[in-house]
């Protein structure tokens, strides 16, 4: 005859200091094991353990799935500290645990996961109330496919195992396999008068006990209608826990439970307006990869780890790298994961800065719109609200500008090198970046280039410069070749590659250097020219790019511009332009003493003109460099280092510091972004008059507090208390992580632009898992 056994395992004290004690794991075990004993609920014979030691444990559930029919229905709970070894391996803890012996002293996963697999009842749920419980995997010994997707369906019936109902193997886990698990916060619990359960076991709890998880309404709960209660409970709780759930070999329904009275019901929750599966899944992923990146945020952060699968282990701070390495292989999960990446990519590209924090608020966002969808928003409505809510807090966010910096202002220039130096932590790149945006201004070109001299290095040409280097003998081009100065040279601009040496014109005299530029130069062609008085110059840009520099190129230098081998080849003297002398290496060419004439100044009124009214980013960006390179407010970083990973290091350091100081210098600073975006979401946010508009703005508000609660949390501060004193002291003293303290001297400063930048984009990255919602 089929049964329903039921084994609840506990686990509050233990002998290693190393592991806290645990409050809520026996009352969780006595309050869990009350509602499946119930007959009128779960209808399970129970069997509890509680604090035992390892063996006693492993022993028990041996022999739980032990000597098991087909049609016995199983439900294993596991209340303990979850713990991973140094391999990111997951081992259930007991009573006498020694943190330095895992293998002997606990569970291993892998050893849980072998008796699941060799049980023969088909039906089996496993609730694991653990940190790191998600790391757990159900599935046979090299079985890599855990069908995420497979949902059991609820079919009409009594609540008695039976031929027809569904089978497999179903995990519900309390969190993913980074976070921890939380308890019941004391006073609450006390406040409430229910005894201090944990978060997870207390949605199970209570969504049994009150019929509450008996999600669409037909008298029974479900494997699903049990994880979609549990993820709602803990959404709108805002515990930073997200519960998962892993199918093996689901098929049909898998009923755990019925309702107290044993009829059908309406459900007591207003229906998600969409899948809650779709939602859980993307958030997954958001949070996922927002929690690997809180250890590595701040002054204090630390590098994120993973273990290696075929070498040494993963370890790094760069957030691009981290948010990679953490992909998914595939569904829902995967689309919540390419919503940060896109997030991340585009703070790279706008400003350079900003990429963790961006994800941090994000993941804080959706947690809490989340949340809002649980209690019966409409994401459409809540997607229409994004604009007007993202909007004012721009504005708010402006007016808590502490400063408009100068390059030219003594104050302001020490200001921008200061958050500068935050940013980068290299004194030098910074004030040589502070120097350079001095001599251009904000609307100058300022550009990274490979250097001949080990270090960092600022050149400030004063001629027009042109991308692209000069070719060697044999046609090739070499990023760090030493440069070669031509003076006095005739200049002959291509539209069109030049393969043949029969297409130079004829040269004009034994003391007239000649100088090709083209999109493409053969080698022969390269070979051709006279060592001592021939440069050959392959341009980098393509298509309308291309046309329009050297249409610059040749009003700067009286010539014109040749659309085919024949026209070079039979041009005239005239045809040719003209510089005092050409000083080109392998990446860029510069013409200096240039004569000044008027087609010039003509040119620059027509793009002048046409700046206000080019709508495309990618087309402004070309419009203010082609401004800048016929003005001469050219800034130039050489970098090189000794070893190619400090010249990417160093790359990647003056890279990010010139976009930066272009920005603080153009738009202004802010005393501190952290403390500042956690008193614009608790303090300057207004409250808006439309529902939906109020529901965005108050997720927002909470999202905001979470780069400087991060920040605090990894200076060993308390989160609340930092973020109530940034309310009342800031702007004139900010939180100092390094010391724990604030201080009003040597506060970090930060630019403006790159808080508005992620503003807009964590905007637009909500928006989109709005619509996949």
């Amino acid at each position: 005859m089929a049964v329903r056994d039921a084994l609840v395992i506990a686990t509050s004290t233990y002998e290693d200091a190393r592991l806290k004690p645990l409050t809520a794991p026996g009352r969780d075990a006595d309050a869990l094991a009350g509602v499946l004993a119930d007959p009128s609920i779960g209808n399970y014979a129970v069997q509890t353990v509680l604090d035992e030691p390892a063996h006693v444990v492993g022993g028990a559930i041996e022999k739980f799935f032990a000597a098991r029919k087909a049609d016995d229905q199983l439900l294993l709970y596991l209340s303990c500290h979850g713990i991973k070894n140094s391999r990111l391996e997951l081992y259930f803890a007991a009573r006498n645990t020694d943190k330095d012996l895992l293998k002997t002293s606990s569970l291993p996963a892998t050893v849980l996961n072998d008796l699941l697999n060799g049980c023969r009842a088909r039906r089996i749920l496993v609730l694991l109330d653990c940190c790191y419980s998600g790391a757990f995997r159900p599935g046979a010994k090299g079985d890599t496919t855990v069908h995420l997707q497979e949902q059991f369906r609820a079919p009409d019936g009594p609540l008695v195992p039976r031929e027809s109902d569904g089978t497999g193997i179903v995990v519900i886990t309390a969190t993913d396999e980074l976070q921890p698990a939380w308890e019941e916060d004391a006073e609450e619990a006390a406040r409430t008068g229910r005894g201090q359960l944990s978060v997870f076991t207390r949605a199970v709890v209570e969504g049994l006990a009150s019929g509450r998880a008996d999600r669409d309404g037909d008298g029974e709960v479900s494997v699903e209608d049990l994880y979609h209660h549990v993820l709602d409970e803990m959404l709108e709780a805002e515990a930073p826990q997200t519960p998962l759930r892993w199918v093996l070999g689901g098929k049909g329904t898998l009923t755990i439970a019925r309702r107290a009275d044993g009829t059908a019901r309406t459900a007591s929750r207003s229906p998600r307006p969409t899948g809650g599966t779709v939602g859980a899944e993307l958030y997954a992923a958001i949070e996922r990869t927002a929690l690997a990146l809180h250890r590595t945020y701040g002054p204090n952060g630390r590098p994120f780890v993973l273990p290696g699968e075929d070498g040494p282990a993963f370890r790094s701070q760069v957030t691009a790298e981290v948010v990679a390495r953490l992909a998914p292989p595939g569904g829902y999960q995967a689309l919540g994961h390419g919503l940060v990446t896109s997030l991340v990519e585009r703070m790279e590209r706008e400003a350079g800065d900003g990429t963790a924090g961006a994800v941090l608020v994000f993941a804080a966002f959706v947690r809490a719109l989340l949340a809002a969808l649980a209690d019966g928003a409409h994401p459409v409505r809540l997607a229409r609200a994004l604009d007007t809510v993202f909007a004012t807090a721009e504005v708010r966010l402006d007016a808590m500008v502490m400063r408009r910096a100068r390059p030219d202002g003594d104050n302001d220039r020490e200001a921008i090198a200061h958050a500068l130096r935050t940013a980068v932590t290299d004194e030098r790149i910074a004030d040589l970046v502070v120097e350079a945006v001095q001599a251009v201004g904000v609307d100058g070109l300022m550009a990274v280039y490979p250097g001949h001299a080990p270090g960092v290095h600022l050149e400030l040409p004063r001629g027009y410069l042109l991308d692209g280097g000069h070719l060697t003998a044999d046609g090739t081009v070499h990023p760090a070749q030493a440069p070669r100065a031509l003076p006095d040279p005739r200049i002959a601009l291509v539209s069109v590659p030049v393969h043949s040496p029969e297409a130079l014109p004829p040269l004009l005299g034994s003391a007239a250097p000649l100088l090709l530029v083209a999109p493409e130069i053969g080698p022969q062609v390269a070979g051709a020219l006279p060592p001592a008085s021939g440069l050959a110059v392959a341009t980098r840009h393509r298509g309308p790019q291309l046309r329009e520099q050297l249409h610059d190129l040749a009003t700067v230098t009286g010539g014109r511009v040749f659309d085919s081998q024949a026209a070079l080849r039979e041009g005239g003297r005239r045809a040719f332009g003209r510089a005092e002398w050409v000083r080109s290496d392998g990446a860029v060419t510069l013409f200096s003493g240039t004569p000044e004439r008027e087609e010039v100044g003509t040119l620059l009124d027509r793009l002048h003109g046409d700046m206000p009214f080019e709508t495309d980013m990618v087309r402004q960006a070309w419009l203010r460099e082609r401004i800048a390179k016929l003005t001469r407010r050219v800034a130039l970083f050489r970098v090189a280092e000794e070893t190619a990973g400090g010249r990417g290091s160093a790359l990647s350091r003056t890279d990010k510091a010139m976009r930066i100081g272009r920005l603080a210098a153009r738009e202004g600073l802010l005393a501190g972004a952290a403390n500042a975006f956690a008193v614009l979401g608790e303090r300057k946010l207004p409250v808006p008059k439309g529902a939906d508009e109020r529901v965005v703005a108050g997720a927002l508000g909470k999202a905001l507090t979470e780069p400087v609660r991060v920040i605090a949390a990894n200076s060993g501060g308390d989160p609340d208390e930092v973020v109530r004193e940034c309310c009342e002291s800031w702007p004139r003293s900010s939180y100092d992580a390094r010391t724990g303290a604030f201080t009003g001297r040597g506060r970090v400063l930060d630019p403006v632009a790159v808080q508005r930048s992620l503003l807009l984009a964590v905007r637009d990255a909500a928006r989109e898992f709005l619509e996949l919602v």
